[in-house]
């Protein structure tokens, strides 16, 4: 799990996420966020990564979903994309596999 500063809805915050590497394609998936004010960070390291970031994402939570701003970098872009396939991925329907009794009343049927 990872995390990094972003603007969400108009408010510095910092993101969780978690980053599957695989070698064909990365996959990244937001956990959630917390906002903080930026007077908690005062060394020059933290300022200059809250500086950088913050370029990058901008990212709008609503409706319990994220999504990226449409003048986002394209580390955000390629986030959007990967959440948007998985929310797909979600809505497949699930198999229904017969339970335990369903599948002795089978077996015995058969016998």
């Amino acid at each position: 799990m990872g995390w990094c500063f972003a603007i969400v809805n108009g408010k510095l915050a910092e993101v969780f996420f978690d980053e599957n590497r695989n070698k064909k394609r990365r996959k990244i998936a937001i956990w959630g966020h917390c906002y903080i004010k930026r007077s908690e960070y005062k060394t020059k390291q933290e300022k200059k990564s809250i500086a950088d970031d913050t370029k990058e994402m901008k990212i709008i939570w609503r409706k319990k979903r994220y999504s990226f701003h449409k003048n986002a970098g394209e580390k955000a872009k390629k986030l959007y994309l990967i959440n948007k396939k998985l929310d797909r991925l979600k809505k497949l329907p699930k198999e229904d596999y017969p339970t335990l009794g369903e599948f002795t009343k089978k077996l015995n049927a058969i016998k």
